[in-house]
């Protein structure tokens, strides 16, 4: 064989016409991805420990809106709030960032993981006994038995969400007993 039907390009300079420079091929940097961690704590008071954790490279500064909950309000200083969500930003060199929040008590708790983001969702729930909550939605990842009262823990994909309804478990009707002192013998 030998070359028919080849075509050959060539690129010729036109004289008095300066050229661009040529495009460098240097290291861009990959894009910024964090993970969003929600701890629902509800016990006497309500709350929510919400950690910001890189997991693209240091070296990038980041900015992130993360959206608050309905009736979450931060406790924590230094992280401002404009339209409903936390303006995170990450040093260069930081890799995390952490707030503490109050949540209004409610009969549901709405969560939805955002589609088209720069990061990836993760809920736990920690429920004292004074509370019953039923959870509609995703299933919770698997948990050890071994502990008596483990958070449940979820995983969502973009556009997934999970609806937490929360009641207080009503009395039992009967007789009551006070026990004023007790010694073992």
């Amino acid at each position: 064989g030998g070359t028919i039907g080849a075509i050959t390009l060539r690129r010729d300079a036109t004289p008095g016409v300066e050229t661009a420079a040529a495009p460098s091929l240097g290291a861009v940097p990959p894009p910024v991805f964090a993970r969003v961690e929600r701890t629902l704590v509800l016990g006497v008071a309500w709350r929510i420990e919400t950690r910001v954790v890189r997991l693209s490279a240091l070296g990038q500064a980041v900015a992130l809106d993360v959206p608050l909950l309905e009736g979450e309000a931060l406790a924590t200083e230094g992280i401002p709030v404009q339209d409903g969500k936390a303006r995170v930003a990450l040093a260069a060199d930081q890799s995390e960032l952490a707030w503490t929040s109050t949540l209004t008590p409610r009969d549901s708790i709405a969560l939805r993981a955002p589609e088209s983001v720069a990061w990836v969702e993760a809920w736990q729930l920690q429920v004292e006994p004074i509370w019953h909550v039923e959870a509609e939605g995703i299933p919770p990842i698997a948990v050890a038995e071994v502990d008596p009262a483990p958070l449940r823990s979820w995983r969502p994909w973009p556009g997934e969400s999970l609806t937490l309804s929360v009641r207080r478990p009503s009395g039992v009707g009967g007789g009551t007993l006070t026990i004023d002192r007790a010694s073992v013998q």
